[in-house]
């Protein structure tokens, strides 16, 4: 039974290989996947900017 699991396992790992390759293709994916902050921080930027103008 836990070999059929594991092999389950890689049909997900399979569907996430595409995925990967999406991510290359795209720069703005590529900093979301390991960027999720970097896209966080821009937006607290601006509204310093804001507040210190």
């Amino acid at each position: 039974m836990e070999t059929e699991t594991d092999m389950g396992a890689e049909v997900e790992g399979g569907e996430t290989e595409p995925i990967a390759t999406d991510n290359p293709v795209p720069g703005p994916t590529v900093p979301e996947d390991s960027g999720e902050p970097i896209i966080q921080l821009p937006q607290p930027e601006p509204m310093n900017v804001e507040g210190t103008s």
